[in-house]
Parts: structure tokens; C-alpha cells; sequence
């Protein structure tokens, strides 16, 4: 709070005649003409140079200052007054709001400086949420305020979460803020079911109404019978928790409700079994379309809602992907690739003699692997409902029922992979040939199929192949078996046929 620079520049009368001539040009800035060669008091706005009233109490007169005092646009409850001490020679910095200026708390003395802020530059140029990347080494206050908040947001996963906030435009502060470590050192929090969550500067105490208002109010869903202020103190150095209480605003008035010190506001949302979230649900159902579930609703009791199964529906190839499982799937995939090429480079250095064939084979799966696209699905019977082993729901799940396909794919150690026509006295044999027949390094002894559910079985003589089942025709890594390729291969070859059978099923 202490000018550093010359007393002698800052009450000098040419300085002040530059200030309001500057300001007389700019026409910005409303300067009367009886107190233009006058010591007068400087009001700011966001760090902007807006008024230049007589010094005195004739200043709280001007209507020019009742106005701004009472606009909507001032933040209501932090403002600064700054004058100027003769007998310490220091500028002396209080604490104030527009409500406390207005009632001629302070004296308006010459040259005295009066510092407000708009609700816009608190909210968009101050404010600091969880959310906001932080540099922990910045030397802004601004963004080390962040590191401060004692309260975390403590949000359930609902919709009444995903409820639209107002758009905050984008705000560039064109004024210089004189003190803003003061400005922030009084800021407090308020997080949760508020429109702006984040840190408000506080002059003293102030109503849990104003604090609501300034941070744009409730949201849908709001606990408003369990709004929870944690009060903190200074103990030898440590700030610490030395109260919580709960208000009920369903029963108290807010306006009542009066709040000092360091202090955190959280408004909780409502404890949500209601909605947890949402489940798409197409294709071969009666009613297709996205269903609100309960936290304790399972799959089956969505697909009743659905209205069940149509008559054309093929259940044995239900998909059901879950957001979750796809990025997991997604991590796999590439771990499993980089572990193939790693061992086809050892065989490169360890001067082991192979087939090039067999390795032209394993590169291309290794790289088929790494452009796969990830399906996310999770192996389910939609037709059988185990009651020890209920599915429940989370949110993004999409359940997809198609109608009964009429292709099998071939995949693998095969000259072009294929979906052939799908017949019911087909053979094996018969899809060999759709797909241009065996590749030399084809392992006939270890086909499998794949089924439309997920589930795999040997390739076997009279084997039934399903519509919508995959072929697999792994390649036979005989000389490269020693080096441990086969079992890695043999899990990217079953990878790629999981993520062609749920993709082909959808698609």
C-alpha cells in the first residue's frame, strides 16, 4: 500500500492538469469544469479511468457516482478506496463495496482513488476454477490463486451436471489494475451447483444471497436444503477447519444469512438415484431410442422398457459397447503391436533364419492391429438374464440388435479377406474359396470361428457357422514358434476378428 514513486510528482499541479486534459480529449471520462484545476478524486472501473469528481463529501453528491455506485453492471461486493496519509506519507488502501461508498463511509479526500469492478471482469478476467490449467512456477497471482481453493467441486455424475450454463464471451480487460494482490487476498470460494463456480472478492462480511447472486445462481438439481459453509482460522501459521455448518434454504432466508472471515460455500447437487445417466438402444427392438437409467437399472430392464425384441431380430448378434472398454481396447491393441514388431526385430538381429513369408505375415497383421478401429464390446447373452450377475448400466452404453446377417467373414492366412454369402449347408471349404482360397502359410489344424456373441470354437468337422460368425485361419509360425511369436500373433489375429465382428454387425 506504499507509493514507491515521488510525493512531489503525484501532487505537483501539472501532473493533475495532464491527467484531466488527457481525460478532456478522450471524451471518456466526465470532468467538470469547476474542478478541473482542483485536486480531485480519480474513480475506476476495472482499472478504466471513468470520473473525476470534486474531492469531499460533495463527491457521494455527484450524480455521476450515484449512479455508477448503484448500476447493475458494478460488482456489488468488493470495491477499494485509496487516499493519501500526510502525516506516514503512504497511500493508505481500504477494503470497501459500492453499498459502503454510497453510505459516506469513507472520506473522499483530495485525491483520493476509488476502484470498482464490473460482475464481468470478476468472473471472466478473476476467476479461477478446478477446471483451469495452472502453471504452478506463474508468477500471476491471478493463476496462483488456483492452487488455493480449500473446497473441491464434489459433483455426481447426472444430468442435472450436463445442465446448460450461459455462455461467458470472451473478455480482454483493457484497464491496468492498480492492488490486485489485494483484490485477490480477499477473494473467497463458492463451488458447486452455481452457475460460476470460483473465487469472489469480499469486502467484510457479506449476505449467502449476494454470494448466490454474484456467482450466478443455483443450478437445476441443487441441494438446496444442504448448503454446506466451511469456516477456516489462522492457527500458529496453519489455516485450518474450525467450523462446517449446513443451511437449509428450503426453510431459511438467505438474505439471513450472514458470512466473515475466510470462509468456502459449496451448494451440493441433489443425491441423484433418479437418472444416472443415458443408454442408446437400436435396431430390432419395438421402441429404438435413448433411455434414462437409474443407478440400479441393468441392461435388461432397459431392453424391457424397449419394448423387447421384433420378430426379425438375430439376439445372438446383440453388440453392446461401452465407452469405457473402447479406449481400453484401443491401449491394447497398440501394446500388442509394438510387442510383435519388437520381435520380429529380434529375429532380424539374431540372425535366425525364418520364413519370409511368415514374417511378411506377422508385419502385416502387427500394422492391421495398429489401424483397427476399436469397438468397446463387451460379450453379452441379451437373451438369458443371470440375477447373480446383473449388467448394469454407464453412461454412453449403446446396445445394438441387428437383423440376422446373411455374410460370414473370412480372415486370416486367406488370399483376400472376405464376408461371403452366407448358406446353411455351407461348409468350411465353400468360404476357403470366396476368400481366393489358403495362403501357403495358412495352420489348417487351428482354425476357429468366431461367434456373432463374442464366443469362439474350434473349427471342427460338421462344424455349425452361424451367420455373422467369423473364419479365422491363423498362420502357421512353425519356424518361428521358438521365438515366441505364435501365441502374440495368435492374440492379434483375435483381436482384429473381435473388433470386425462387432463393427460389421453395427454397420
Amino acid at each position: 500500500s506504499v507509493y514507491s514513486g515521488s510525493i512531489i510528482d503525484l501532487f505537483s499541479a501539472s501532473f493533475y492538469q495532464r491527467l484531466i486534459n488527457e481525460a478532456l480529449l478522450s471524451g471518456e471520462v466526465n470532468v467538470s469544469k469547476e474542478i478541473s484545476d482542483a485536486k480531485p478524486v480519480r474513480v475506476y472501473v476495472d482499472g478504466n479511468l471513468k470520473e473525476i469528481l470534486p474531492s469531499g463529501p460533495n463527491a457521494i453528491m455527484t450524480p455521476a457516482l450515484s449512479k455508477l455506485l448503484s448500476s447493475s453492471i458494478v460488482y456489488p461486493l468488493y470495491g477499494s478506496v485509496t487516499t493519501y496519509d500526510d502525516l506516514q506519507n503512504t497511500w493508505d488502501i481500504e477494503n470497501s463495496n459500492p453499498t459502503k461508498i454510497m453510505a459516506g463511509e469513507h472520506d473522499l479526500s483530495a485525491n483520493a482513488r476509488l476502484d470498482l469492478y464490473t460482475l464481468d471482469w470478476v468472473r471472466n478476467y478473476l476467476f479461477v476454477t478446478e477446471e483451469t490449467q495452472v502453471d504452478s512456477t506463474a508468477s500471476d497471482p491471478r493463476l496462483v490463486i488456483a492452487n488455493l481453493d480449500l473446497e473441491s467441486k464434489a459433483l455426481n455424475n447426472s444430468l442435472f451436471n450436463q445442465a446448460e450454463t450461459v455462455p461467458t464471451t470472451t473478455f480482454t480487460p483493457t484497464g491496468d489494475v492498480e492492488n490486485l494482490n489485494a483484490v485477490i487476498g480477499s477473494a473467497k470460494s463458492i463451488n458447486g451447483a452455481v452457475q460460476f463456480s470460483g473465487r469472489y472478492p469480499l469486502a467484510g462480511q457479506a449476505r449467502l444471497s449476494d454470494l448466490l447472486y454474484v456467482a450466478g445462481g443455483t443450478l437445476e438439481g441443487a441441494d438446496l436444503a444442504r448448503i454446506e459453509i466451511t469456516q477456516f482460522r489462522n492457527n500458529n501459521g496453519v489455516l485450518e477447519i474450525f467450523e462446517r455448518k449446513t443451511i437449509d434454504l428450503t426453510r431459511t432466508d438467505a438474505d439471513t444469512v450472514i458470512i466473515s472471515g475466510t470462509f468456502a460455500v459449496s451448494v451440493p447437487f441433489l443425491i441423484n438415484d433418479a437418472n444416472s445417466g443415458v443408454i442408446t438402444v437400436t435396431g430390432e427392438v419395438e421402441r429404438p431410442g435413448k433411455y434414462i437409467f437409474a443407478r440400479d437399472e441393468t441392461l435388461h430392464d432397459v431392453l424391457r422398457r424397449a419394448g423387447g425384441l421384433t420378430d426379425v431380430a438375430y439376439p445372438l448378434g446383440a453388440v453392446f459397447q461401452r465407452v469405457g472398454i473402447k479406449s481400453q481396447q484401443k491401449a491394447a491393441n497398440i501394446i500388442l503391436a509394438e510387442q510383435v514388431e519388437q520381435s520380429i526385430l529380434h529375429i532380424a538381429q539374431s540372425g535366425v533364419e525364418a520364413s519370409s513369408d511368415q514374417l511378411n505375415v506377422v508385419v502385416a497383421l502387427a500394422q492391421q492391429l495398429r489401424a483397427q478401429e476399436a469397438s468397446g464390446r463387451m460379450s453379452i447373452n441379451i437373451l438369458q438374464q443371470d440375477p447373480s450377475v446383473p449388467v448394469f448400466l454407464e453412461e454412453g452404453d449403446l446396445l445394438t440388435v441387428p437383423k440376422r446377417p446373411s455374410h460370414v467373414s473370412v480372415i486370416g492366412a486367406v488370399q483376400r479377406d472376405t464376408m461371403a454369402m452366407y448358406a446353411p449347408d455351407k461348409q468350411a471349404q465353400a468360404y476357403f474359396r470366396d476368400a481366393g482360397g489358403l495362403q501357403r502359410v495358412a495352420d489348417t489344424k487351428n482354425v476357429y470361428i468366431l461367434l456373432p456373441n463374442g464366443q469362439s470354437q474350434p473349427l471342427v468337422a460338421q462344424a455349425i457357422i452361424a451367420p455373422g460368425s467369423i473364419i479365422v485361419v491363423p498362420p502357421n509360425l512353425d519356424r518361428l514358434s521358438l521365438l515366441g511369436l505364435t501365441e502374440l500373433v495368435s492374440r492379434v489375429l483375435g483381436n482384429i476378428a473381435s473388433s470386425l465382428l462387432a463393427i460389421n454387425i453395427v454397420k
